[in-house]
C-alpha cells in the first residue's frame, strides 16, 4: 500500500503520477515548496512548468 507522503518525492515520474492523481481527483490549484539543494530545486521547478503546460 502506498503512502500519500510517497507521491511527493522521488524521481520526476513518481512526482508527476501524483500531480496527475491530485488533477484527476479535481485539484485546479496548488502551490508547491520545493526543498532540498538547488539543484534538486531547479530540477523541481521545470517539472513543475511541464506539468503545468
Amino acid at each position: 500500500m502506498r503512502r500519500r507522503t510517497d507521491y511527493w518525492s522521488g524521481d520526476e515520474a513518481t512526482v508527476g503520477r501524483g500531480l496527475r492523481a491530485l488533477a484527476d481527483a479535481g485539484v485546479t490549484e496548488l502551490i508547491a515548496s520545493p526543498l532540498g539543494p538547488p539543484e534538486e530545486r531547479a530540477r523541481t521547478g521545470e517539472l513543475l512548468a511541464e506539468l503545468s503546460g
